[in-house]
């Protein structure tokens, strides 16, 4: 097969993957009809021993994420109810004697909350999602940072069973370091030494440099920047909110609510300080409202604030941001040198990018918390 024929189809390969429903995986969890674009080195291209376990911390960090999302958001829902019935009571007056079993409940909620709190503190679904998304995408890693060894993928061609043998070898290496559990992530966060596990060697086939290269851009770069765009773009059809969407509704409604309350304040004040202001309503009984719409509006604020904090949504939306901006340069830096073994280097800084966006997603959820 040409490397014509390989290029033209590979095109059509890269059409069929971006029009396919986005999922995170899908770079590792090729389908056969792309992968028998690129025969030669289709064994590097998926790895079922390295899928398997992929699978695993994938379904762990699912696990815990919506484990840590569900007894958060419930927290937040049930501190949000005891406080806002504080606001009520002040509203209504003598009024609460009638929903004398509402207060009750109320009350209940914030101990609820509180318990919320202790069982996510003592499960430690946060840190246990953050280990098994490390897990997850260092495995990722490691599957495409081998292809920056040129020495390694020419095997293939070459001498297949070598290849099996020194993949076999530096898997076996590679577990021994993930049996290092919160160790290793602690290590990863804190500094960007050991972001490669294979040493970049250049290619000597030419032919075979190219078709990797093809196979990278479609599955490691372009598929890597729509997902990127997919997850801030409010034009997206995905389930859930698009953070940018997320990120402005709950900014306006933070902003409005508390400006709102030290509005309603401000006019409580002024009812106190102008008493020739009437009303068909005791001054002190339109204090006690206004003071009590004030509290429920700050609470809202408060709450809203916590949701964000909890999902990260700034951090978040800005480090998609910033990675596809990584993306797009390393792009067109490929795009700009016929030079093989310069598009090489380029895909380095790519896996080094990638890395350093893995540890800025630690650090960001890492912190992440509803209340406390």
């Amino acid at each position: 097969m040409s490397y014509t024929m390989d290029s033209q189809t590979t095109d059509e390969a890269s059409t069929r993957l971006r029009g396919m429903k986005f999922k995170f995986d899908h770079d590792l969890l090729l389908t056969e009809e792309f992968i028998n674009v690129f025969p030669s080195i289709r064994r590097a291209l998926r790895d079922d021993r390295l899928n398997k376990q992929f699978l695993d911390y994938k379904k762990e960090a699912e696990f815990h994420k919506r484990t840590f999302a569900g007894l958060g958001l419930a927290s937040l829902l049930f501190g949000f109810f005891s406080l806002a019935s504080i606001a009520v009571q002040l509203i209504l007056g003598d009024a609460r004697a009638q929903f004398g079993s509402v207060w009750i409940i109320a009350e209940a909620a914030g101990v609820v909350s509180f318990g919320l709190i202790l069982v996510e503190r003592i499960m430690r679904n946060r840190r246990r999602w953050c280990k098994a998304v490390f897990f997850r995408e260092r495995l990722r890693q490691w599957h495409f940072q081998k292809f920056l060894d040129g020495e390694l993928i020419e095997k293939l061609s070459t001498d297949p069973s070598k290849y099996e043998s020194e993949l076999t070898k530096r898997w076996n290496l590679f577990q021994e370091r993930l049996g290092d559990g919160d160790s290793m992530m602690n290590r990863f966060v804190r500094n960007t030494k050991s972001d490669l596990f294979h040493k970049p060697t250049q290619y000597t086939n030419t032919v075979t440099a190219k078709l990797v290269m093809e196979a990278l851009r479609v599955i490691r770069i372009e598929h890597q920047l729509s997902y990127g765009v997919f997850k801030i773009d409010p034009e997206s059809d995905q389930q859930t909110l698009p953070i940018h969407e997320q990120l402005t509704w709950s900014e306006t409604v933070a902003t409005f609510s508390l400006a709102g309350a030290v509005m309603i304040s401000t006019l409580a004040l002024l009812f106190r300080l102008l008493p020739g202001i009437r009303a068909p309503w005791p001054a002190s009984q339109i204090e006690q409202v206004l003071g009590g719409l004030a509290l429920l509006l700050a609470v809202v604020s408060a709450a809203t604030r916590a949701y964000r904090a909890g999902n990260t949504l700034p951090d978040e939306s800005e480090s998609y941001e910033e990675y596809c901006d990584s993306l797009r340069e390393i792009e067109v830096a490929i795009d700009s040198t016929k030079n093989i073994h310069d598009q090489y280097i380029h895909l380095t800084h790519l896996e080094r990018a990638s890395a350093e966006e893995l540890r800025r997603f630690l650090r960001m959820k890492l912190r992440a918390t509803f209340i406390f």
